[in-house]
């Protein structure tokens, strides 16, 4: 939206000032009715930010104060690099609400598909997969976006010519568990009370669409709509006012995406598709890790066989939603585990014959106080912690009470008659028995013994860059190489090959490993400073050509991680 008149020249009038002492405003960067984004150098940092402030005239409205308060509390959440960071919010001094992120200078993921036309469906795997990752993360501390469509979607072109995700706009989120927010209190009644419809439409799911609670699997409808339009070039469900679009969504399947030149859109990926986009959210899947993973195989071409597909086993009793897309590849609504290219992706268990009652019931007792832990406050968890510990508690107060009597002294008459006692010889210990010899079908160490406290220094969190690299060279050297588990090897390469390039290459070897043991390091070299190497009598950052990549890296080990727990 481009503003002119007197409104586009009290804008520029902001262009030289410094806000808060220390945001000094360069540029008009983006404008719209309700608030307005400028460039501005933080002059504590060197570095150039957004910074969004809104318009005077809704200086007033409650409504989009409290967004902007949501938004900026959201981001405070959590960090990852495919969100957009919020890195300072205030109020200027004529009451306005600001918000300060980081600067994303590339397109709207609508600009850039209104530029390029429809995108392959590898590409477009690829950034569904960062979307995917961005709301795992965010689903993870208890938000749900509920606004999720491809005007706040941001598109960088990196260097090396891929295209990274930003998420933004989490105005209107909501947030409940880990968030630790109360939606009322931020809010207000009039965007967190039931059947008022919050969204964009032909990207809401129809819960969202007639007023209901939005949960996760909204923003798995989201991805769904945007993976469809993504390929196809086209708006899945347009129309004039939501109500057109929700008798669309409820009433017509979303057609077939059409081939490209080199082949067929997969049918792994048209199935995933067809499940995000099921009319029930109970039909869809629960979890957006197994989509995140499929989305990132099939952007990096791995084949997906049928056979390597299999379907969960069938209940005892029926259930009252079946998918009625099949088990290809997700049955979110299924026991079991679904098999898709040599991945195992668990699903939700629910009592499958010959499985353990008990460990089934521990487990759902397990989730329900993680339920109630995450949506207790402060108050009620201090209650429950009292209540935990009153039994240990209880246990201290009655030895503390039983040590002070002290120990009775032994009666007279059982002292002699220890007394009169013969004293037995103490008995020789029995020989050891000879070693048995190496059995050669025992399992082999996971690595060479003389390797041990090399790849204790190397995947160590807390070792020096000194001893990290120590703890590389060493298991570079080692013969032969193919002893050393091939996640090491790379850990290692990255730490001593001196060409980032080289780095670049190790990393994407990490990658396609999926191996999380190598976590510590990466997390490790992501932390590390920026101005470790010098070339030229300069100070540069060593790892310059793949921070991205590396941050990237972490947090979908990080994710995986947390998933597994």
């Amino acid at each position: 939206m481009t503003v002119r008149g007197p409104q586009r020249r009290r804008e520029e009038s902001w262009i030289g000032k410094t806000l808060d002492q220390r945001y000094k405003i360069l540029e008009v960067f983006h404008e719209t009715a309700t608030h307005t984004v400028f460039v501005a150098q933080h002059l504590r940092l060197r570095k150039q930010v957004a910074i969004k402030i809104i318009q005077p005239e809704y200086a007033s409205d409650g409504e989009i104060a409290a967004r902007f308060a949501r938004e900026a509390t959201a981001g405070a959440q959590f960090d990852h690099p495919n969100v957009v960071g919020i890195i300072d919010c205030g109020r200027l001094g004529d009451g306005r609400t600001y918000l300060v992120t980081e600067l994303v200078r590339g397109p709207s993921l609508r600009e850039f598909l209104a530029t390029h036309g429809r995108l392959h469906w590898s590409l477009a795997c690829d950034i569904g997969a960062q979307l995917s990752e961005a709301l795992i993360a965010a689903h993870a501390v208890g938000i749900v976006h509920r606004d999720v469509n491809p005007d706040h979607l941001l598109v960088e072109v990196r260097d090396d010519g891929s295209y990274w995700i930003k998420l933004t706009s989490f105005g209107i989120s909501r947030m409940t568990g880990n968030a630790l927010v109360d939606p009322a209190h931020e809010l207000g009644s009039t965007l967190t009370r039931q059947g008022h419809v919050l969204g964009t439409a032909g990207y809401m799911s129809p819960e969202q669409s007639i007023g209901e609670e939005a949960e996760e699997a909204a923003d798995a409808y989201a991805l769904g709509v945007i993976l469809w339009e993504a390929i196809s070039g086209e708006r899945l469900w347009a129309a004039a006012t939501i109500e057109d679009a929700l008798a669309r969504q409820l009433h017509e399947e979303s057609p077939p995406l059409a081939p490209f030149d080199d082949g067929p859109v997969p049918e792994v990926l048209q199935t995933v598709i067809r499940q995000l986009l099921a009319r029930h959210p109970g039909e869809r899947p629960r979890l957006l890790d197994p989509v995140s993973t499929t989305l990132r195989k099939l952007a990096h071409g791995s084949d997906f066989e049928e056979s390597l597909v299999t379907q969960s086993p069938e209940q005892s009793s029926p259930l009252p939603l079946q998918n009625r897309y099949g088990g290809l590849p997700f049955e979110p609504e299924r026991g079991g585990t679904v098999v898709v290219d040599n991945f195992s992706f668990p699903m939700p268990v629910a009592a499958q014959p010959g499985s353990s009652s008990l460990g089934a019931i521990l487990k759902q007792l397990v989730d329900v106080l993680k339920a109630v832990w995450r949506s207790a406050t402060v108050g009620t968890r201090v209650v429950l912690v009292l209540i935990s510990a009153a039994p240990l508690i209880l246990i201290l107060l009655l030895l503390v009470l039983r040590g002070g009597d002290g120990p009775s002294e032994p009666s007279e008459a059982v002292a002699k008659s220890e007394a009169t006692q013969p004293t037995a010889e103490p008995e020789k210990p029995p020989e050891a028995p000879p070693e048995p010899p190496p059995d050669p079908s025992a399992p082999k160490p996971e690595y060479p013994d003389e390797l041990k406290s090399a790849v204790g220094l190397l995947l160590g969190g807390t070792s020096s860059d000194k001893e990290r690299e120590a703890g590389a060279a060493k298991i570079n050297g080692y013969t032969p190489a193919e002893n050393v588990p091939a996640y090491i090897r790379a850990g290692a390469q990255m730490v001593t090959d001196g060409e980032c390039s080289a780095k670049q290459e190790a990393l994407k070897a990490l990658r396609s490993l999926d191996d999380t043991r190598v976590l510590p390091l990466l997390q490790a070299l992501d932390k590390s400073g920026r101005q470790g190497c010098t070339v030229k009598k300069k100070k540069v950052d060593c790892l310059g050509c793949l921070r991205e990549d590396l941050a990237r890296t972490v947090g979908r080990f990080e994710a995986m991680v947390e998933l597994k727990k």
